[in-house]
């Protein structure tokens, strides 16, 4: 990736000094992290979100999707802060699940998002921030999201708890979620048909996300409906009946804040 190509340091580097996620796998190659204990990478990914939300005033929102594993972050800046900042031992010498390292890293990961909020309010109030987020299924394993920390201060406007899983733990999972966010926080559930096994076992997620009070409803994703007979035909006509029309009559960008990157 050309980024880390420039910036090496930048790189989120896993234990056995890796720097590359997961190997591709269908239609996704290589992935690459920043690593958000890095400063200046943390620098950039506010720059380009609060950027374009300062260079398109009619930019109707920013998304961020969050994906930093508990298996990175030991690139060498981000290890010498740690010890520095907490007077803790090399991060190699401790055990993955080590809370003061997992803790550290997780403030890393909830600063850039509070400062990505603030930012973009600054030079674009009416800008829509959200992220996209793993539900506990994921999250609470091995990512470093503490996302209900982020609705209960304010650094979000809208989650979206990409509830990709199977149909028979959908409800329980999504509960979860919209336990560990203040009451009439704005999310939406994520539903994924691929996950679901079936256009009817999607429509039967979004009935129930709807009924838990879910603000609104993200599908994942078109190339996915298409590969399923009459998906589309069966969701117009059982859960999305009512048509609507976009507040614009152009597109203005469509932008989506990762914070990886794919070879």
């Amino acid at each position: 990736p050309s980024i880390l190509i420039k910036h090496p340091s930048w790189a989120a580097v896993q234990r056995d000094t890796a720097k590359h996620f997961y190997p591709p796998r269908g239609d996704y190659a290589y992935t690459f992290q920043i690593d958000p204990g890095v400063p200046a990478a943390a620098d950039f990914i506010v720059k380009l979100e609060t950027e374009c939300a300062r260079k398109f005033p009619d930019l109707d929102g920013i998304e961020s999707d969050i994906e930093n594993d508990t298996t990175g972050s030991y690139s060498d800046i981000a290890m010498r802060r740690f010890m520095l900042e907490t007077g803790n031992p090399d991060p190699l010498m401790l055990p993955d699940t080590n809370s003061a390292w997992l803790s550290w890293r997780r403030l890393q990961v909830t600063d850039i998002v509070e400062r990505i909020y603030k930012g973009t309010k600054k030079v674009n109030p009416r800008c829509v921030v959200s992220a996209a987020v793993d539900p506990p299924f994921y999250g609470q394993r091995w990512k470093l999201e503490s996302w209900g920390t982020w609705a209960r201060k304010n650094y979000v406007d809208v989650l979206e708890p990409m509830l990709y899983v199977r149909d028979k733990i959908f409800h329980s999972q999504m509960n979860w979620c919209l336990g560990n966010v203040p009451a009439g926080f704005n999310m939406s559930a994520g539903v994924a048909i691929n996950f679901a096994g079936s256009a009817s076992n999607a429509i039967h997620e979004i009935r129930e996300a709807r009924k838990a009070g879910m603000n609104g409803i993200v599908v994942w994703y078109y190339g996915y409906l298409l590969s399923y007979p009459h998906a589309l035909a069966d969701l117009r006509s059982d859960v999305f009946t009512e048509k609507t029309l976009p507040s614009f009559d152009d597109l203005v960008a469509d932008c989506k804040g990762r914070w990886n990157v794919h070879s």
